[in-house]
């Protein structure tokens, strides 16, 4: 007999916490316009035909940052003042609890959907932003550690050879070199297994699949 090959209807049947705890988890980090999404979407599109049930993880971070400005530039016009930009918001520590806290539940999401997750950030990332911002990551005690589920691979999307693409709230382009040290060296002090990718998008993507394969095979074998 031909060996049951396991389809996404059997992967959610099996319990929450199952799922949970074995689905191989990849996350993609870097500083702005690094190349994150395009390389989180190309795996996706990779691996979707062996898992059909894989979930693209929003970013959740950007979504709130849009919220944030449209919220600020409403309140300025009902006071008659100018219209304040990305430098004039004002962050704190709450606003990144709730941002992490978000972005660990759509992975979770992710986790129980399908046995792989590609997630474009996640709430040690969100730290790092909170460091960007205010100054320091204190408030991420709230939210890291025990909280952070299981890793099996960092990927960091370096900054170098990369143009910067500006959008509306894309604004760091001189910070690139010091957020791509900050993850590394992040990653390395929290002890989480991180490669830096480098060159064209397609080299990225074979870099990735490379790692990647063999991950999923410990996690899940037989998906």
């Amino acid at each position: 007999m031909t060996p049951h090959q396991p389809s996404a209807a059997d992967w959610v049947a099996l319990p929450a916490h199952e799922r949970l705890e074995r689905a191989t988890r990849i996350i993609l980090v870097g500083a702005e316009s690094t190349g994150t999404t395009t390389l989180s979407n190309d795996l996706i599109d990779h691996y979707r035909p062996r898992f059909p049930g894989i979930v693209v993880v929003e970013e959740f971070g950007r979504q709130f940052t849009y919220d944030l400005l449209d919220e600020t530039q409403a309140a300025a016009l009902a006071a008659g003042l100018p219209q304040p930009g990305m430098d004039d918001l004002v962050w704190t520590p709450e606003h990144f609890t709730t941002i992490a806290r978000e972005q660990t539940a759509l992975e979770n999401a992710a986790a129980l959907a399908a046995p792989l997750v590609i997630a474009d950030t996640d709430a040690l990332a969100t730290a790092l932003w909170e460091r960007r911002y205010l100054g320091s990551m204190e408030g991420s005690a709230g939210y890291l550690g025990p909280l952070l589920p299981r890793r099996d691979l960092y990927l960091v999307t370096d900054h170098v050879g990369v143009a910067f693409e500006a959008d509306e709230i894309r604004d760091g382009e001189h910070l690139r070199a010091d957020m791509t040290r900050w993850f590394t060296e992040t990653l390395t002090e929290q002890g989480y297994p991180w490669v830096l990718v480098t060159g064209s998008p397609a080299e990225r993507l074979k870099i990735a699949v490379e790692l990647v394969d063999p991950l999923i095979q410990k996690r899940t074998p037989g998906y």
